[in-house]
C-alpha cells in the first residue's frame, strides 16, 4: 500500500541550544576526562497539537568542524544513546526512531535534519514527523 500526506506546517517553533557537561571515565587509566557539548530542544506546535524534541552530543564541539563541507553525517554515533525524547502533547517515546543527518555548509553553519518515527502511547499511536534546523557553530565555540 502507498500512502502520500501533506507536510503540514507547523508554527511557534522554538529552538534552544545550550551546553551540557560530559565525562568519560577511563576504568583501566583510572582518568577522568570532562568537556562541554551542545544540548538541543526543538519545539513547537502543528494545530493544537505541541511537540518538543530533546538530544544532546557526546562529543567536543571541535568534532564538528572536521566534518567536510557539503556532505551528509549520521549524527547517530555523536547522541547520547537512550538520552533522545520525542513529545507531542505530553505523551512521549523515550529514543523514538530516528534518522538524523547533520550537513555542514559555508563555513561553520550546520543543517541538521531528523526524520522521527515514534510510537506515543494509546491516545496518540504512531507518530512521523521531519524536523529541520540550522544554527552558526561559531555561536557555540568556547
Amino acid at each position: 500500500m502507498f500512502k502520500a500526506n501533506k507536510l503540514n506546517e507547523s508554527k511557534d517553533e522554538k529552538l534552544e541550544i545550550s551546553y551540557i557537561n560530559n565525562e568519560i571515565y577511563n576504568p583501566k587509566e583510572k582518568t577522568r576526562d570532562s568537556f562541554k557539548s551542545l544540548s538541543f530542544d526543538f519545539t513547537g506546535k502543528i494545530n493544537n497539537d505541541e511537540y518538543c524534541l530533546s538530544f544532546a552530543l557526546n562529543c567536543r564541539n571541535e568534532v564538528l568542524l572536521d566534518f567536510p563541507l557539503n556532505e551528509q553525517i549520521n549524527l547517530k554515533k555523536y547522541i547520547h544513546g537512550g538520552e533522545t525524547f520525542f513529545y507531542v502533547n505530553n505523551e512521549y517515546d523515550i529514543d523514538p526512531e530516528m534518522d538524523i543527518i547533520i550537513m555542514r555548509y559555508i563555513k561553520n553553519n550546520y543543517i541538521i535534519r531528523v526524520k522521527i518515527n515514534a510510537n506515543l502511547g494509546i491516545k496518540i499511536g504512531d507518530y512521523a514527523a521531519i524536523i529541520e534546523f540550522e544554527f552558526n557553530l561559531d555561536d557555540y565555540l568556547i
